[in-house]
C-alpha cells in the first residue's frame, strides 16, 4: 500500500516535499486526509497528481516516449505526476527524460521515494541529492490527498518479490471522489497513473512499460473507464464545487467487476501455490489474502444529463435501477455469464451494450485474478497490452494453452433508441447517489435466461473478439436475444467446414440458431466459442447447446481461418468453431490458432 510521509530530515533540499511511502503489510485503508507543504498557484489554488511508476520504464528510449502519457494525464485535469523511483540505474536517465517531457506539455512534475528501496534512516544525504539534482527543471513541483480505484497483487514464486493480497475496494473510486468535492483539500493525488502489479492503474494498457509479471492479472483488464469518470469530478473540484453534476457534459455509465467469483477454486493451477520468498510477510498460497471481504458484485456509476432507468444483466441476474441526473453509484450480484447494460429514458432506449468481458466460473489461465475489468457505456476504444507489456505473461503458468496476447473485442456499438420496455420479473433499484442509500424494491428474479460463459481467450461479447491481427470497428452489437427459453432450442444441421466456415442454415420456419453455449458434457471453457458462433447462425450440436433462435449477427469472414491448439480429446470439438470463429476476428489464444500449417 502507498502511503504520504513527510521527509523532515532532508535539510539539504530547497523545499519541504511531500512524499509517498509504499508499505507492504495489508491495513485497512485510511480515510482521505489533507497533506501539504507549500502550495504551487492555479487559479483556484487546487491541484491533481498522479502517481506515476518509473521501475516498469527503463525500455524507453527518448522524452518523446513520455509524451502520450504527459498529454492524456493533462487532458485528464491531472496537474503532476508523482515520479515513483527505486535506486535503479536507469533511473536518473528516464527522469531527465520524463522532465523535459513534461515541460513540453506544461505539466509538473515531483520526485516520490518508494521506501522498499530507500531507508528513511540511512538514505537520507542521498535522498536530499537527488531532490537538489531535479529541483530547479523548469517541469519540477515544489510542493496532498490520496485516492484510489483499487487494490491487488498476485506475483507469485516465479519472481523474487512475490506478493499475494488484496483490499476491498467495491466503490472506492466513486466515494473518494465525492469526499474530495466535500472537503476541497487543497492538493488531490491519485494512486496510480501505471502500477500495473497492485491494480490501481487508471493509464491506458497501451501505456509503454516492461511487465514484471504484472501481465498475467493485467491481460484484458483496461481501467479506462476510471478516467471517464474522473474527468468530471477533476473540473468539478478544481472549480471548487461540491457537486459533478453540472460538469457532466455526456450520458456514460461505468461499470467494473471481478473476472471470477471469490469461490472459484485454482489451487491447483495457481501461480502462488509453490513456495516463495516472504520477505515482506505478504505472499501468501493460493487465494490473496482479504478475498474474503470481496464483494461478488458488480459495480457501476451513472453519469447522466438527466433522469433515466439503468438495466444490468449479469448472468441470469437482472435488475433495473432508477438513476437521477448526476452521478449515483449501484451494485448486483454478480452472475456467471455475460454482462449487459442499458439506458432507457422516455420509453426510449440510449445506450446499450454487452461487456467485452464476461464472468466466468472458470480460473482465468489457471490463476486468480482479483483485479477489476472496468467497462463503459458507450464503449471506449480498444486499449490492449504490447508486447513489451506482456513478455513476462508465461513465466509461472501451469496452464499452457494461454498466449500472451489479447483477445477482447475492438467494436464499439452505437447509441441506439428504439422502444424499450422493463422486462417481466426484473427488480427496480433506486439510485445510490453520495448523499443517499439505495432503497431495494423486489429482489432479482432473473429475467433473462443464463447466459453462456466465456472461453479460455475471453468474451466475445458484444462485438467479434480477437487475436493479435485486432477487429475492424464499427462491427454491429449483438442483437436482443429471440424466443428466450430455459430449454434447449433444437440446432439446425449445417454444412460441414471444409477450407471455409459454414454460412448460417434455417430451420425451414425462417429462423436460425442465435444464441448459445457449450453442451453439457463439453469443457465449460468452450462456451465462449459456442457463444460467438451460435450467435452467428453456427452451433455444431457435438459441441454446443442452441439457446435461442431469430436473427443472427453478421460478422464477415475476412480473418484467416483458425485451428485448435492441442487440447486432448477436446481438440475434435474445437475444430469447427475454430475454424469459424477465427475467420470472423475471435481466435482466443488459449483454445485456437491461425498457425495451422
Amino acid at each position: 500500500m502507498i502511503l504520504l510521509l513527510f521527509l523532515k530530515f532532508l535539510l539539504a533540499a530547497s523545499f519541504v516535499q511531500t512524499l509517498l511511502i509504499r508499505r507492504h503489510e495489508p491495513e485497512p485503508r485510511p480515510q482521505l486526509s489533507e497533506r501539504q507543504d507549500a502550495a504551487t498557484q492555479s487559479p483556484t489554488g487546487r491541484l491533481v497528481f498522479c502517481h506515476f511508476m518509473m521501475g516498469i520504464v527503463a525500455g524507453r528510449e527518448g522524452s518523446v516516449d513520455y509524451d502520450a502519457d504527459m498529454r492524456q494525464a493533462k487532458e485528464l485535469g491531472i496537474d503532476a505526476f508523482a515520479l515513483n523511483i527505486g535506486t535503479d540505474e536507469y533511473t536518473a536517465k528516464q527522469l531527465d527524460y520524463a522532465y523535459e517531457s513534461a515541460a513540453r506539455h506544461d505539466m509538473k512534475l515531483f520526485i516520490s521515494f518508494d521506501f522498499h528501496y530507500f531507508s528513511p534512516t540511512d538514505d537520507a544525504a542521498r535522498v536530499g541529492q537527488i531532490i537538489a539534482a531535479w529541483a530547479n527543471k523548469p517541469a519540477q513541483l515544489k510542493v496532498d490527498a490520496p485516492i484510489s480505484p483499487w487494490f491487488s497483487t498476485h506475483y507469485g514464486a516465479e519472481v523474487s518479490y512475490g506478493k499475494n493480497f488484496v483490499f476491498p475496494s467495491d466503490l472506492l473510486w466513486y466515494e473518494r471522489w465525492n469526499q474530495v468535492l466535500q472537503r476541497s483539500p487543497p492538493f488531490v493525488e491519485i494512486i496510480t497513473w501505471n502500477d500495473f502489479g497492485e491494480s490501481h492503474y487508471i493509464a491506458p494498457l497501451s501505456s509503454q512499460h516492461e511487465d514484471d509479471g504484472a501481465s498475467k492479472w493485467v491481460n484484458d483488464m483496461p481501467h479506462d473507464g476510471w478516467r471517464d469518470m474522473a474527468q468530471p469530478y477533476i473540473a468539478a473540484y478544481k472549480a471548487g464545487s461540491k457537486s459533478v453534476n453540472e460538469y457532466i457534459k455526456e450520458d456514460k455509465i461505468i461499470y467494473w467487476y471481478r473476472p471470477t467469483p471469490r469461490t472459484v477454486n485454482c489451487d491447483s493451477t495457481d501461480n502462488t501455490m509453490m513456495p516463495g520468498n516472504n520477505d515482506s510477510g505478504n505472499y501468501f498460497n493460493g487465494k490473496p489474502n482479504g478475498w474474503e471481504d470481496m464483494q461478488d458484485s458488480v459495480f457501476l456509476v451513472s453519469l447522466l444529463k438527466s433522469a433515466g432507468s439503468i438495466e444490468v444483466t449479469s448472468g441470469n441476474n437482472t435488475q433495473r435501477f432508477e438513476a437521477p441526473a448526476g452521478a449515483s453509484s449501484f451494485k448486483l450480484d454478480m452472475g456467471v455469464g455475460q454482462q449487459k447494460f442499458s439506458l432507457t429514458r422516455n420509453s426510449q432506449q440510449v445506450l446499450s451494450g454487452i461487456s467485452r468481458r464476461d464472468i466466468t466460473d472458470t480460473c482465468p489461465c489457471g490463476l486468480y485474478n482479483f483485479n477489476a475489468y472496468v467497462g463503459t457505456l458507450p464503449e471506449g476504444k480498444s486499449d490492449p497490452l504490447d508486447a513489451a507489456g506482456l513478455a513476462s505473461f508465461s513465466v509461472g503458468l501451469a496452464v499452457k494453452t494461454c498466449s500472451a496476447a489479447p483477445s477482447l473485442g475492438s467494436g464499439s456499438p452505437a447509441p441506439v433508441s428504439t422502444p424499450a420496455g422493463s422486462p417481466t420479473g426484473t427488480s427496480a433499484i433506486t439510485a445510490t447517489t453520495f448523499q443517499t442509500t439505495a432503497a431495494s424494491q423486489g429482489s432479482p428474479s432473473g429475467s433473462h435466461a443464463q447466459s453462456p460463459s466465456g472461453g479460455p481467450g475471453g468474451n466475445p461479447g458484444g462485438s467479434p473478439s480477437v487475436g493479435p491481427s485486432g477487429m475492424p470497428s464499427g462491427t454491429p452489437s449483438r442483437p436482443p436475444m429471440v424466443g428466450s427459453s430455459s430449454s434447449p432450442i433444437p440446432t439446425p444441421a449445417l454444412p460441414s467446414l471444409t477450407g471455409t466456415a459454414a454460412a448460417p442454415t434455417s430451420t425451414g420456419e425462417g429462423q436460425i440458431c442465435n444464441g448459445g453455449t457449450n453442451a453439457p458434457d463439453k469443457d465449460p471453457n468452450i462456451g465462449g466459442l459456442c457463444s460467438f458462433s451460435c450467435s452467428r447462425g453456427y452451433c455444431p450440436p457435438d459441441a454446443c447447446v442452441c439457446t435461442s433462435m431469430g436473427t443472427p449477427e453478421f460478422a464477415p469472414d475476412i480473418f484467416p481461418p483458425g485451428c485448435p491448439l492441442e487440447l486432448g480429446a477436446e481438440s475434435e470439438s474445437y475444430k469447427g468453431l475454430c475454424m469459424f470463429s477465427c475467420l470472423r476476428g475471435y481466435c482466443p489464444p488459449g483454445a485456437c490458432t491461425t498457425q495451422c500449417g
